[in-house]
């Protein structure tokens, strides 16, 4: 099995790699592509479109070609960097191994470095999802970028009797032939813009394979100009191991208490599991204790490879030691993710950037029977919470106002949570009492929460004299909400401000400053402006007006009535 061979490399010192976000080079379909950058700032690497991630900070992901066809998947949430660190290991390849025969052009040459197994499952019962086989190869030389024209032709005779081709991309002929032939772009730019050359191809079990029987699969990748050529093979098995791991469940623990996780891995599939590989991902607030040589560590994150590990379809290992973790000062509800997976054909044993190995006893796979209570889950990975007995003082933030009646001002109020615990999700209310001389006129608001359909953080039951704020306090920093308020009245009674602890929130050693005063200063009343003054006095002096002149008018035509009545009498005989 001199294939199985390319794998076996040095993993304590490789080149240090990432992967960057940028587009990769232009590519035939089907055509996966992955360019490999220095790591910088300490940050994981992020990979391109071989591996599409979707879902958001929790985790989606497969493994696709320009035609979205076919490899490795998974999905995480909390778990994300133990599910996203199979990808990561996949395609981050350190020093390149000895592949097949490559013809050398100009110092580059062309190196097979595709898993050397794979697995065709044996149909849906098994509860397997076929994927398409993969071939990789890496240009080794700094050639000009671009790539040129070439052709990757599958040998699929060493198949018979174990699988078949199932379907084949766009750009490939032959389907039905012993060979078939896919056009390909061949990616030869160089550091650090170097990407691997990658093509897909549709298998599946043959009808009366049985588990365990295996076929070879060959292949070539050689430019049209015949400068650049590799070759290399991969087994392919009938069927497919299936990994489960168990499940820990709920956890307790006292500050600095360290907190044992005892892992069973089974194997649930239909042939043997060669290698295992496991992570370990608790929040920050939880730190992983120990250092095993088998083991990268980065900055709150692990993952082990045991490469000589073998699981009989059915059989139950114990990791022993078992893993160790303790908590922070912080941690109240920390999340502890861990997973398991096949070894070293499906992840490499490269280390990622910013991981250090450790030096410590290496982890060991023991053939065990797991305890009669222990639950095992698939897909095989997991979490568990853990409740630490830890306080937080939170401290209502109160405000002082200052105006003449009529104005308007602006008031923050919230809260702080001055530790030592920091809740990863626990709900923490602020009431905000407004005072009684002023209302409010602008609420806070957020308009990515209507954009989402999600409710405002601030609510109100009582025509807008009492407001109930609420925010997932996760970080230690003042939670502030902004309000808009209108000096209605000379009535300079406080409000105030009420922090309530619900959900998991820790226990509050000091009540003392759980509520908080909003203070009000009316410095005078309304000022008389003009506009005021007119909406003022205006209709009253109108009216006085109006009804003087009235008055003044009734009284003339009276007099004026008289002094005729009068004429005429005195006129008469």
């Amino acid at each position: 099995m001199a294939a199985r061979s390319r794998l076996k490399h040095d993993a304590a010192a490789p080149p240090d790699v990432a992967v960057p976000a940028e587009k990769p080079t232009t590519a035939t379909p089907y055509l996966t592509q992955l360019r490999i950058f220095p790591a910088r700032h300490g940050k994981l690497p992020v990979l391109g479109r071989s591996l599409r991630i979707t879902g958001g900070r929790r985790g989606l992901f497969r493994w696709v070609g320009s035609g979205e066809t076919g490899g490795m998947s998974g999905m995480g949430s909390r778990g994300r960097w133990a599910l996203v660190s199979v990808g990561v290991m996949v395609v981050v390849l350190g020093a390149v191994p000895s592949g097949g025969p490559a013809v050398a052009d100009g110092g580059g040459r062309l190196v097979d470095v595709s898993d050397p197994v794979f697995y065709v499952p044996l149909g849906p019962a098994t509860g397997q999802t076929p994927q398409d086989a993969a071939v990789r190869f890496r240009y080794t030389g700094d050639g000009s970028g671009g790539g040129r024209a070439g052709k990757v032709r599958f040998d699929v005779r060493g198949l018979a009797g174990v699988a078949e081709v199932t379907g084949v991309p766009d750009g490939c002929t032959g389907e039905k032939t012993p060979v078939v032939t896919c056009g390909q772009t061949i990616s030869e730019g160089p550091e650090p813009y170097r990407a691997d050359t990658v093509q897909q191809l549709g298998l599946a079990a043959v009808a009366g394979a049985k588990a365990g029987e295996t076929g070879v699969l060959r292949y070539t990748l050689i430019s049209d100009d015949g400068s650049l050529k590799g070759s290399g093979s991969l087994d392919v098995v009938a069927g497919s191991p299936r990994l489960l791991v168990s499940d820990t469940g709920p956890r307790t623990a006292e500050r600095g208490e360290d907190l044992s996780i005892p892992l069973f891995v089974r194997n649930a599939g239909d042939v043997t599991a060669r290698g295992l590989y496991l992570s370990l991902d608790p929040t920050e607030a939880m730190a992983i204790v120990g250092r095993a040589a088998n083991c990268w560590y980065g900055k709150a994150q692990m993952y082990c490879v045991l490469p000589d590990i073998r699981i009989a379809p059915g059989q139950t290992v114990r990791i022993d030691p078992p893993l160790r973790v303790t908590p922070r000062p912080e941690a109240v509800d920390p999340l502890v993710s861990y997973a398991v997976g096949l070894g070293t054909e499906y992840v490499n044993r490269d280390p990622l950037p910013d991981y250090t190995r450790g030096k410590g006893a290496p982890l060991r796979a023991t053939p065990a029977a797991a305890p009669d209570d222990v639950d095992f889950l698939d897909p095989s990975r997991a979490q568990f919470d853990v409740t630490v007995a830890n306080t937080s003082d939170y401290a209502a933030i109160g405000a002082d106002i200052t105006g003449r009646v009529g104005s308007r001002v602006n008031v923050v109020v919230g809260y702080v949570n001055k530790g030592p615990g920091v809740p990863r999700d626990a709900a923490v209310k602020a009431v905000f009492t407004v005072p009684p001389g002023a209302k409010v006129v602008a609420p806070p608001y957020d308009p990515e929460l209507d954009e989402e359909m999600l409710p405002q953080h601030c609510k109100t039951s009582d025509r807008d004299r009492t407001y109930v704020c609420e925010l997932s306090d996760g970080l230690r920093k003042p939670q502030e909400f902004a309000f808009a308020l209108r000096i209605t009245g000379d009535d300079d009674r406080p409000g105030s401000v009420t922090v309530r602890r619900s959900g998991k929130a820790p226990e509050d050693p000091v009540s003392a400053n759980d509520r908080a005063p909003v203070r009000l200063t009316v410095t005078g009343p309304a000022p008389a402006t003009a506009a005021t003054a007119r909406s003022d006095t205006s209709p009253v002096v109108w009216a006085a007006a109006v009804g003087g002149t009235a008055v003044l008018l009734t009284a003339g035509l009276v007099l004026l009535r008289r002094r005729r009545e009068a004429a005429r009498t005195k006129d008469t005989p």
